[in-house]
């Protein structure tokens, strides 16, 4: 076959798979919103379409595909919008290996996961996806569950129903795949709008493509799937310490006990087997850590096999007392059989030092740290970033010429300067001062004309009413020749004249030297 006809091949069956995963997860659809998002170079982009849009979207062969497999109210994905429950999804990751063990672990569930259905200990999947990173399971219903109701507010019985299914099918299926190593069933992926892979697009990660390796059209009730879960919602009802009390018959599994024992081996290790001084209470957490996932007996056992790793064992008398130790105590909650540690006592009692903390990762999974990795890539990039935005500033570059630059928002770069006390430049500064000498000016002149108004007013209106009262005073009235009546009016007015224009001379005068002081100051100011 060649490469043309391999790759068509190819695109028709990642069309075809990808066919059947949206039919079946939207097979009871509400007129709902879902949102396919994809994964190219780095960039996440987000398109929410319609069951009807779906068939015509595209796919880029080289990119990361997800997609809701919950319906929503709008094209926003959030829990706030879901409208309908579709399915009960889980992920069972694999990413602590490196590719060839995933691929082993992966083929491995697939197998478990078979032999459980034929026994009739799980129901059969909808949909079983291999991710590349490990196998994704859907339990499609046959009636999607109605998330809110039209008023509004949460389904409260039906969300709380799915919710107890869910969690008891996640007990069974982590007792099923217990044997695989390293896998593990995400329950952070129990957020109604979390997005699954879409079988038959490019996983970047594992370098291949995401397969549906079986499905049917088999749909499920809350209440059928609920007997396959009713076993362990039965355990969790039961006290602690019954179920202490009663012999198990397999395996807890507890994925951070099982990796706080992993780390007890790696430190042992770490610190070349010759741990004198911290040897007993090494043992003794190994076994604390033990007695929570095996039965006692395994956990004795295990004891000794970590014991026998030092170059000094403990002598069987030292054992034993570990031992009582840990089988006599009753801790805060009542239970039984076992110390409750945390992280800070555990540190104290290992002797931990701030490198070993680092080098054996020991309270952090890898993915965390690859997490914190990619934080500290970003917080890196963005400090490279302003470095230029503010040398670019410096050399009098404008916002829009640095923002296309360095590949940012002119908001962006407003933001990084203001951060740094440098938004204005010089010229920038002598546009702002004359605007604001502008406003001043204008202020200014308001007041200087109101206060010439006022002192006019204060000066001439005593002068009218003084007049008036004179007149009658010396009897001005109309009887009198018009020479008279002014000569006298103006004999008696004049020192009062001369003092009202004198006090409104000097008030003018002063308002104008105030000015002239202003103008002054607004020209130096432009000058520089």
């Amino acid at each position: 076959m060649s490469r043309q006809q391999s790759s068509a091949a190819a695109s028709s069956i990642q069309e075809s798979e990808w066919e059947t995963f949206y039919r079946l997860i939207t097979h009871d659809d509400r007129n709902s919103y879902y949102v396919v998002s994809s994964c190219a170079n780095g960039t996440w982009t987000d398109t929410a379409v319609k069951k009807d849009s779906l068939p015509a979207l595209g796919f880029n062969p080289r990119a990361s595909y997800y997609m809701t497999h919950n319906g929503f109210t709008s094209r926003c994905r959030k829990s706030h919008q879901v409208r309908q429950l579709n399915a009960l999804f889980f992920d069972l990751d694999c990413h602590n290996q490196d590719a060839a063990r995933t691929q082993v672990a992966v083929h491995h569930a697939l197998n478990v996961l078979q032999q459980a259905v034929e026994a009739h200990l799980l129901p059969q999947p909808t949909m079983t996806i291999n991710s590349g990173r490990g196998v994704q399971l859907f339990f499609v219903l046959e009636r999607s569950v109605p998330y809110r109701f039209e008023s509004g507010s949460i389904n409260q019985k039906a969300v709380h129903l799915f919710e107890l299914v869910q969690s008891g099918l996640a007990d069974t299926l982590e007792r099923i795949v217990s044997p695989v190593e390293g896998l593990e069933v995400d329950r952070a992926t129990f957020d109604v709008s979390r997005v699954s892979r879409i079988p038959g697009t490019f996983n970047a990660k594992a370098g291949q493509f995401a397969s549906l390796v079986q499905h049917a059209d088999v749909f499920y009730s809350l209440s059928s799937l609920y007997r396959f879960a009713q076993s362990n919602t039965q355990m969790k009802t039961q006290s602690l310490r019954a179920s202490f009390a009663r012999p198990a018959s397999i395996m807890r599994f507890q994925p951070m006990l099982m990796s706080r024992l992993g780390k007890l081996i790696e430190l042992q290790k770490y610190r070349n087997y010759d741990c004198e001084g911290t040897r007993e209470l090494m043992s003794f957490v190994f076994y604390n850590t033990a007695v929570q996932i095996y039965m006692r007996d395994e956990a004795k056992t295990r004891l000794k096999t970590f014991n026998n790793q030092f170059i000094k064992p403990l002598d069987q008398k030292e054992l034993a007392g570990v031992i009582a130790s840990v089988d006599e105590v009753i801790n805060v909650r009542g239970e039984k059989g076992y110390y409750l540690i945390g992280a800070q006592r555990l540190t104290e009692l290992l002797a931990l030092t701030p490198q070993e903390l680092v080098d054996l990762n020991f309270f952090e999974s890898k993915r965390s740290l690859e997490r914190k990795e990619q934080k500290q890539l970003t917080a890196q990039r963005k400090q490279t970033r302003n470095h230029m935005i503010l040398s670019l500033r410096q050399e009098g570059y404008t916002h829009a010429q640095i923002a296309n630059s360095v590949g940012c928002s002119p908001r962006t770069v407003a933001s990084v300067l203001k951060a740094a006390g440098q938004t204005v430049t010089r010229k920038r500064t002598r546009s702002y001062n004359i605007i604001s000498m502008n406003r001043y000016n204008k202020k200014h002149a308001i007041l200087c004309n109101f206060l010439s108004y006022e002192s006019l007013k204060c000066s001439a209106l005593p002068f009218v009413s003084l007049a008036l009262k004179l007149r009658d005073s010396v009897g001005l009235t109309s009887g009198y020749p018009a020479v008279a009546r002014y000569f006298k009016l103006t004999k008696a007015l004049f020192p009062l004249i001369f003092v009202s224009f004198q006090r409104a001379l000097s008030w003018h005068a002063l308002l104008y030297r105030k000015r002239w002081r202003f103008y002054c100051l607004y020209y130096f100011r432009l000058l520089q």
